[in-house]
């Protein structure tokens, strides 16, 4: 998981060195389906660190709710892709 985690920050770290170095605004020059997928990104980061801080106390089935809600949030960045292609 840290490796995970790691890469994405750094990825991060890469985008913003990028955004520094272009001759003006970097990301107006990217796609708005990019905007989609790196939303789509930070809030599953955002769960998986929730997830990370908290156990679940409750189950359905086997999946807990930050499965739950990774899955959700999957499927609708599937979706927001979709629609903006």
């Amino acid at each position: 998981m840290g490796n995970l985690l790691g890469s994405n920050l750094f990825n991060a770290l890469i985008l913003a060195w990028d955004d520094f170095l272009y001759a003006g605004p970097f990301f107006h020059a990217a796609h708005e389906s990019h905007l989609a997928a790196v939303l789509v990104a930070l809030a599953m980061y955002g769960v998986v660190l929730l997830g990370m801080s908290y156990q679940a106390l409750r189950k359905l089935a086997v999946l807990s709710w930050d499965t739950l809600t990774l899955l959700g949030l999957y499927l609708l960045g599937l979706v927001w892709l979709y629609a903006l292609r």
